[in-house]
């Protein structure tokens, strides 16, 4: 599941004033595991053809668009709240995002530590 459905529906759910963390945006990702596998490989073939220019943006409308509703969609309809009593109005929004920096410094520090051990 992207980062960005994830961040967006925990936001809305904590603007709804619900605590705890929306259960149901995390189960989201069983079935997104085997449309990502198919996206990426129908886009390799849409890129080697001969329109890719025009066909891009519907592409990506398609495949970033209803992720996010559904994300959405579910943390305000179904949402299954989970660690209510652990996390605050907000604290879904903020471990979502809280996730997504900790990656990226795990990305960084692993480039850095590769290129380190090569020289």
């Amino acid at each position: 599941m992207t980062w960005a459905s994830a961040s967006t529906a925990t936001l809305i759910y904590a603007l709804l004033g619900r605590t705890g963390y929306p259960l149901s945006v995390l189960l989201l990702v069983v079935p997104l595991v085997p449309f990502y596998a198919w996206v990426m490989r129908k886009e390799k073939a849409l890129q080697a053809g001969p329109n890719w220019d025009r066909q891009k943006d519907k592409f990506l409308a398609v495949v970033i668009f209803p992720v996010v509703v559904v994300a959405v969609m579910l943390a305000v309809l179904a949402p299954v709240p989970v660690l209510t009593n652990a996390l605050p109005t907000g604290g879904a929004f903020g471990a979502t995002v809280a996730s997504a920096v900790v990656i990226v410094i795990a990305i960084i520090a692993r480039g850095q530590w590769r290129s380190r051990r090569e020289h």
